[in-house]
């Protein structure tokens, strides 16, 4: 694949991440995720279910790869705007991760990386397809 190609690829990514991402609230336009204005609570007051494990384990993975697209772009494009969306996503992906092992480790679960079931059928690309 020539580096033309390779680049309109991951710029093909970046895009179809930031649609996907782009169905929240109006703060979504700057990360492509909500602006955490609400504290999560404390995972030892809160109760939790297995969907909320199961959320919370499908998420990492899923911000894992966008962090994963987002550094694919150094060195590909000088598109300011696409270097732009990735620098935010890396900056909004992070902390997230971060937040959502808290809570998994609070709940005594597996944190990031310590899990399975993850791959094409929640969504994310392949390795190959990465």
């Amino acid at each position: 694949m020539t580096s033309r190609k390779l680049a309109g690829a991951a710029l093909a990514a970046l895009a179809s991440f930031a649609v996907l991402t782009g169905c929240a609230s109006s703060d979504t336009a700057s990360t492509g995720h909500a602006a955490s204005t609400v504290k999560a609570p404390d995972p030892q007051q809160a109760g939790h279910n297995q969907a909320d494990v199961t959320f919370a384990q499908g998420m990492i993975p899923h911000h894992e790869q966008a962090l994963k697209m987002a550094k694919l772009v150094d060195g590909r494009t000088r598109n300011a705007k696409v270097v732009d969306l990735a620098t935010r996503i890396q900056k909004a992906q992070d902390p997230e991760i971060q937040q959502l092992n808290g809570l998994l480790k609070g709940w005594g679960v597996a944190p990031s990386g310590e899990h399975s079931g993850h791959g094409s059928a929640s969504g994310m690309m392949t390795e190959d397809d990465l």
